[in-house]
């Protein structure tokens, strides 16, 4: 036992001279030091280094420098056995700081005073001109607790204090502080008042580091009297802002069960205020009275309600027991407040009862009765017409363990929801949710998509989601007569489509019913990243078309009878649509239409490869008798909004097409086409027989292009032009073969410049600057007709629709001179005359 005592007082005798030698030596200073810079740096975010720092068993001298900008001597004698201490302090600015501040480098920045106790029980004293203010303290600390306090600071400058706290300077203002506490058997008596202001805040500060963007204009000042007796502070306050504007009258905090409680008054004049807080536009005001009681560090009791929005809306809290209901609170109104078209005119009704204030157990009852929607401004909202819509809406919840159970109907005169219900778990987010909707007669909603929409809608769905990812979806519409089934577990999709009916889907889209016929399809998504979708679809159209709304909108008369049949099918990997289409119709047959097209890059790369059999089913486009029939095959691609394409063809009017189009330059080359045949296949006047080539160029930005033809080796055929110079000139000249012959044809926009040069051994035809205009249909082509030694001159005038033929009368006088002989005597100018009238009106018969 002996042996143990000395091992014992060996240990407390070793650990003494350690504490001693950590505390109260140099070596253990030195070593203190850094380590109380960290910690007080961590604490309070000041950047404090000690100029000095000694600590003896009986004084202390340490010397601080704070952020540079401020410093703090404290010095004097120290009991460490009693706990007690008697110190002098000094607090002031740098040189440096009072410089930057612009202040007066020769006044006394300081604030100074002693402390003298123990450490439970001491008084503070101090005076001095700091943060802008003369600042003086008197207190007294018996059992740490404050009981007298005499504090007097006018216009304390706010910036400072938020240097000195380390803390950027969000605000520029005053505060003043004013406290005579005295003490009353050993508790604090007396009374302190408090008034602030601001003159400016930095709202780029305060954005920068709270995400916050407040008006430009904006301030705070308040009022805070107080009261101190009987170990409670009661309060009065006032604190006004162009944001709010807070009241109390009576607000008590016990000092000795630290707790508050108090009545409040807020009210908020105009929400407009807020929008740049809120980030977006508000409107409106409110105001919210109430009583609360604050106690260990939590709310324990609230009782408040909130006028505006056309209602009232009451909460309280007792016992971890939060219950909020509504009365009158006009939905109208709450969207008048963030700006929105007042669309909904209804009372909304609301009865929440909640156990605690994490939500995590409550129950709820909501309700709209007797709502409607406003239509005029329903459209202000979507520029939509609405149809006249009234109805009930109803909703609970309820809550236990995290776990929220709901439940919701509509009724309306439009739409039906018979069942909204599931479950949503706020700790995993796991949702639930199983709907039945029903639209008995889709034509309620024409004024909304002006079309007749007929049949119902049905709507059963199931989904099923863990933390927001679909597990699983199960959804059946019946509409368009036909049925839709869609099924997924968040990694694929399934799809279905039976017997849609072609003609609802054009109502839908804002067209008239162009055809009839049903759509059935399947598609298979084995991946449902949009990145990278991989799967498979397949798609069947049956149609006959409308030949009632296509004459009306082609203004032709469409022919009836007529049909359609598509089939489509394909694979999509890595997000690239790898797809295959036919199309038999009554006017032409796809028969393959190929290619690849990229979700991602938006891009298309196909061929295809379309048979027309016969061009007199087009005819009526055109209102001719077109016939022929021709092949053709090509590439279309889609890239950067850029089309790439072409079009071939080995026999159109007994000739051979070749045409592309790129960086919107289109190119057409015909090789040896029957002109003959393209006139007859056209129904164009059949005036010329040859092989030609055409060359076309033509740029579609800036609607300008040449287009060339070679007319060589051609000869004029019979027509009433030909027998009528025959009928004159006794000369026929259908049997001139054109050695040399060609047009060239300038385009731009809507002006054409036409030239043409045919010449045979007897005779020449020529055009030259021949103008035609697309826009306005006018026309100006001189012509120049040589036959031997007659010539005829000309122009076309009119319109394309209505061209008159009108001939130089000398011409033709001459020419039957030249050709007949004698001089130009009455009589033959007469017969010339007499002539020219006839030969316009044969040619302005042909045209």
């Amino acid at each position: 036992m002996k042996k143990f005592l000395y091992i014992l007082s060996g240990v407390i005798c070793v650990a003494l001279l350690a504490i001693y030698t950590l505390l109260f030596t140099s070596v253990g200073n030195n070593f203190l030091k850094p380590k109380i810079e960290t910690i007080v740096a961590q604490k309070s975010g000041m950047n404090i280094k000690f100029e000095n720092f000694k600590i003896s068993f009986s004084q202390l001298d340490i010397k601080a420098n704070i952020d540079n900008k401020f410093f703090a001597n404290i010095d004097g004698s120290i009991s460490p056995l009693k706990l007690g201490f008697d110190l002098n302090y000094l607090l002031g600015l740098k040189q440096n700081y009072i410089h930057d501040l612009g202040l007066k480098s020769n006044k006394d920045f300081t604030f100074k005073g002693n402390v003298v106790g123990k450490s439970s029980d001491f008084s503070v004293k101090g005076n001095g001109f700091l943060f802008d203010s003369n600042l003086s303290l008197d207190a007294k600390i018996v059992n740490f607790s404050p009981i007298n306090l005499k504090f007097v600071g006018k216009d304390i400058d706010l910036a400072q204090i938020l240097d000195f706290a380390n803390l950027p300077k969000y605000a520029q203002g005053k505060i003043s502080i004013i406290s005579d506490i005295q003490a009353k058997d050993l508790k604090p008596n007396g009374n302190a008042l408090i008034d602030f202001y601001t003159s400016s805040i930095n709202n780029t500060l305060i954005e920068k580091d709270f995400n916050i963007s407040l008006p430009k204009q904006n301030y705070i000042k308040g009022e805070i009297r107080s009261l101190i007796q009987n170990d409670k502070i009661v309060s009065k306050s006032e604190i006004l802002s162009n944001f709010f504007k807070i009241y109390t009258q009576k607000s008590i905090y016990d000092i000795s069960k630290r707790s508050l409680t108090s009545d409040f008054d807020i009210k908020i004049d105009d929400f407009n205020q807020f929008s740049t807080l809120a980030k977006m536009k508000l409107q409106g005001k409110s105001q919210i009275q109430g009583n609360l009681t604050f106690a260990n560090n939590q709310l324990q009791k609230l009782d408040a309600n909130l006028l505006g929005f056309g209602g009232n809306l009451k909460a309280t809290l007792e016992n971890n027991n939060l219950n909020i209901n509504t009365t009158n609170i006009e939905v109208a109104e709450l969207l008048k407040t963030i700006s929105m078209p007042t669309f909904i005119n209804s009372k909304l009704v609301l009865d929440l009862k909640a156990q605690g204030l994490d939500f995590k157990n409550f129950n709820l009852n909501t309700r709209l009765n007797n709502a409607s929607i406003n239509v005029i401004e329903f459209k202000k909202l979507s520029n939509l017409d609405f149809p006249k819509t009234t109805f009930t809406l109803q909703a609970k919840a309820n809550a236990k363990n995290s776990l929220i159970d709901y439940e919701a109907l509509l009724d309306s005169n439009i739409a039906k929801i018979s069942q909204l219900k599931g479950s949503y778990n706020l700790t995993n987010q796991d949702l639930k949710t199983q709907i039945s909707a029903f639209v008995d007669n889709l034509n309620k909603l024409k004024p909304l998509t002006k079309q007749d929409l007929n049949g119902p809608l049905n709507l059963d769905a199931k989904v099923d989601l863990k933390a927001n990812q679909i597990q699983n979806l199960d959804a059946n519409i019946k509409i368009m007569q036909g049925l839709i089934n869609a099924k997924s577990n968040g990694k694929s999709l399934q799809a279905r489509i039976d017997n849609i009916k072609l003609e609802q889907l054009f109502p839908l889209i804002g067209q008239k019913i162009l055809a009839f016929g049903d759509i059935n399809a399947n598609i298979d998504l084995k991946s449902l990243d949009f990145n990278n979708i991989n799967g498979d679809f397949k798609a069947i159209i049956n149609s006959s078309f409308n030949e009632v709304e296509l004459s009306k909108l082609l203004e032709k008369k469409f022919p009836k009878n007529t049909s359609a049949k598509i089939n489509l099918d394909g694979k999509i990997s890595k997000s690239i649509i790898d797809f295959n289409a036919q199309a038999l119709s009554s006017f032409a047959n796809i028969n393959s239409l190929k290619g690849k097209f990229d979700l991602n890059k938006m891009a298309l790369v196909s061929t295809y490869n379309i048979s027309l059999q016969d061009f007199s089913k087009f005819g009526f486009l055109v209102d001719r008798n077109l016939k022929g029939k021709a092949d053709f095959e090509g590439k279309f691609d889609f890239k950067n909004t850029l089309i790439d394409a072409s079009i071939n063809s080995k026999n159109i009017f007994n000739g051979s097409l070749d045409a592309t189009l790129k960086n919107n330059i289109f190119n057409a080359k015909m090789q040896n086409t029957d002109l003959s045949n393209l006139a007859q296949s056209l129904d164009l006047p059949d005036y010329y027989q040859a092989k030609s080539n055409l060359n076309i160029d033509y740029n579609l930005l800036k609607e300008n292009g040449v287009v060339l033809i070679n007319l060589a080796d051609g000869q004029l055929k019979k027509n009433l032009i030909t027998s009528a110079l025959m009928l004159l000139l006794q000369k026929d000249i259908t049997q001139d073969v054109y050695r040399n012959g060609e047009a060239k044809i300038n385009i731009n926009k809507n002006l054409i410049d036409l030239n043409l040069n045919l010449i045979a051994d007897r005779s020449k035809i020529n055009i030259n600057q021949g103008k035609i205009d697309t826009k306005s249909t006018k026309l100006n082509i001189p012509f120049n007709i040589i036959i031997d030694r007659a010539n005829f001159k000309g122009i076309i005038k009119g319109t394309t629709e209505n061209p008159k033929v009108s001939l130089d009368t000398k011409s033709v006088v001459n020419s039957i001179v030249n050709t007949i002989g004698g001089n130009t005597s009455d009589a033959t100018k007469n017969t010339g005359k007499k002539v020219d009238q006839a030969i316009d009106k044969i040619f302005n018969k042909l045209f």
